[in-house]
């Protein structure tokens, strides 16, 4: 184990040691993101830490990333490390603590660590690693301020099955369950957990071969009652669901979705999924067919409805190649999915009714920083974190408010700030005609909604009589009956005699006196 300094790592240092190439390497990558313009738009670059940095090490191979519940510690996985690391948060900078790598203190069971996630009432860490078929348990020593290695429970060991090739693990919001999916043994493996303790015991195993053969990610529902997992192979893409005895843990088959099957297509390569904080929607990342899926989710019975495909080159949206990673913001209104391939973030914005996603922008390429691995953001929803497994390396990031000056702010929360935005509404339906009010919200397309000489809310372009429209306009003859002084005909050739008589023509006469 190694603690370091807590130096806290600056953006953009002025000097670098060369003391070693690694080192090298991070100064000149630094130097190429402070030689070019800030990133715009909702993501500004503010820290990277590279492994070899100062004292940290444990980045080889960064993936699998996580936050304490308290918002005070950070956690990395270092697949080719063999090593879990930790950082103090600083006003969302990352400062470096300690690693835990195998062989070292006698720490073992990390080889091919993966995954890491800290349980809802703080007090553990656990880990995966698909090498050595291990689950890793760590406590949050806060007095000592450390991270302590309690167990490693291997396949096979103290009676529990199914974790090899552990690749992810969840906590349920209880506490009382860690559940860990296996790509090789397809299998999604339940513990029993001790609040009050490090124990866990075997309570429940479900195999697949078929569906979970090549598991990728795991979630669990805010509610706790069902449990999803993403898995993919040569012969099988599908998404399998499952419902959670709140009572005992224990896990029930309810469905899946399989690609290619009930007319969906482009689910190949399923590498992650999140829910949505209200519960609502799940949401895929797709590795190979270069897209993200939205799927709504019934809380009644845990089934999940396909709701939409996002694919890269299609509708404008550009960078979604290799989808590695997705993340709902805190406030349920934007989506965030990190590339492999093309080493960019994209950032959707999420209807908190619907679940639908409106494409926002692509956050541009991070300069050398290769495969994005996984997400992480703090409670606040203003600072973004990305691993970075090709380049063993994490970034930070500051999130804005909207796109533009934030400072004038987003009117009609369309996700573009005011001095940005194209029209009153939502900016990607866009505004044919031209007169500043975006389609979704366009009360006549083709006309200018401004122009309303009636004042009657109906602009001119299509309305349909002069005057309230909800009067109608019995006679036909463009004036609403509420300003109508010939009902029963036109207007214009219309004359009222004195005992009330109408005629539609200047020619009709009353016997009245």
């Amino acid at each position: 184990m190694k603690t370091g300094n807590n130096k806290r790592p600056s953006g953009c240092p002025r000097t670098a040691s060369p003391a070693r190439k690694s080192l090298i390497f991070h100064w000149a990558l630094v130097f190429l993101l402070c030689s070019i313009p800030a990133i715009g738009g909702l993501l500004s670059l503010f820290q990277l830490v590279s492994d070899g940095q100062g004292d940290v090490i444990g980045l080889g191979g960064a993936r699998g990333i996580s936050i304490s519940p308290d918002g005070s510690e950070f956690f990395v996985a270092g697949e080719n490390a063999d090593s879990i690391s930790s950082f103090h948060l600083q006003g969302g900078s990352l400062a470096y603590h300690e690693t835990i790598q195998e062989g070292v203190d006698g720490a073992w069971g990390l080889r091919g660590v993966s995954s890491t996630t800290a349980s809802p009432d703080g007090r553990h860490v656990y880990a995966v690693a698909h090498d050595d078929n291990s689950l890793i348990v760590l406590a949050r020593d806060a007095t000592a301020d450390e991270l302590r290695l309690v167990a490693v429970v291997q396949d096979g060991s103290g009676g529990v099955f199914g974790l090899h090739g552990a690749v992810d693990v969840a906590v349920s919001p209880d506490d009382e369950n860690v559940l860990i999916a296996s790509r090789d043994d397809a299998a999604v493996v339940v513990l029993s957990r001790d609040a009050t303790s490090d124990e866990l015991s075997m309570l429940d195993l479900n195999i697949l071969p078929l569906s979970l053969y090549g598991a990728t990610a795991i979630v669990v529902s805010p509610d706790g009652r069902n449990v999803y997992v993403t898995a993919t192979s040569d012969t099988n893409d599908s998404i399998v669901s499952f419902s959670r005895n709140e009572s005992d843990g224990t896990l029930d088959f309810i469905g899946e979705i399989v690609n290619g099957m009930d007319g969906i297509t482009g689910l190949e390569g399923l590498s992650d999924l999140t829910i949505s904080p209200d519960g609502e929607s799940v949401y895929t990342t797709a590795r190979v067919g270069n897209a993200v899926g939205a799927f709504r989710r019934d809380p009644a019975t845990g089934n999940l409805g396909f709701q939409q495909l996002i694919r890269d080159g299609e509708g404008g949206i550009f960078g979604l190649r290799g989808p590695s990673s997705v993340l709902v913001n805190p406030a349920g209104d934007r989506v965030f999915v990190a590339n492999s391939a093309s080493n960019v973030i994209l950032i959707f914005r999420r209807d908190v009714t619907s679940g639908e996603l409106a494409y926002l922008e692509t956050g541009g390429d991070f300069a050398g920083v290769e495969n994005g691995s996984s997400l992480a953001m703090d409670s606040s929803g203003q600072v973004l974190y990305l691993s970075s497994n090709g380049s063993n390396a994490l970034l930070a990031f500051e999130v804005a408010a909207c796109i533009g000056q934030t400072s004038l702010g987003d009117s009609d929360s369309d996700g573009y700030c005011d001095d940005q935005d194209l029209c009153l509404g939502d900016d990607s339906s866009g505004d044919e005609d031209g007169d500043g009010i975006c389609g979704d919200l366009d009360a006549c397309p083709g006309f200018d909604d401004s122009i309303d000489s009636d004042g009657d809310g109906s602009p001119d372009g299509c309305d349909l009589c002069q005057g309230d429209d909800s009067t109608g306009d019995i006679d036909g003859d463009g004036i609403c009956d509420d300003l109508d002084q010939c009902p029963l005909g036109d207007d214009s050739m219309c004359v009222i005699f004195a005992d009330g008589f109408e005629s539609g023509s200047a020619s009709a006469w009353s016997m009245s006196s």
